[in-house]
């Protein structure tokens, strides 16, 4: 699997821009693509199904006791200003009723 990767040229889409924008009609292998910062909705019902394998990986530091270093970890929890490429966010659409919150 070979996609190209962007060099230059990169340009800002605003918030207005953003909230008219929709994913899943952008195909994976567009000359665009697009970076978002959103905020994640992982709605309860998915939570038993996606507990293995959540869609939305954290750098953050554990919740126990003696845990002082950031880890990535992979929660099924509500994500805010969450950064994720269009495609990943298309696939977490399809496999899930996940939303986008802008």
């Amino acid at each position: 699997m070979c996609k190209p990767l962007p060099y230059d040229d990169y340009q800002w889409v605003d918030e207005r821009e953003q909230s008219l924008l929709d994913v899943t009609s952008i195909p994976n292998d567009a000359p665009v693509g697009y970076i978002l910062d959103c905020n994640i909705s992982y709605p309860e019902h998915l939570h038993h199904h996606h507990s293995d394998l959540p869609f939305s990986p954290r750098t953050e530091i554990p919740p126990d006791k003696g845990a002082k270093f950031p880890k990535l970890l992979l929660t099924v929890r509500d994500q805010k200003r969450y950064v994720i490429h269009y495609v990943a966010l298309k696939s977490s659409f399809e496999k899930g009723d996940m939303k986008k919150e802008s």
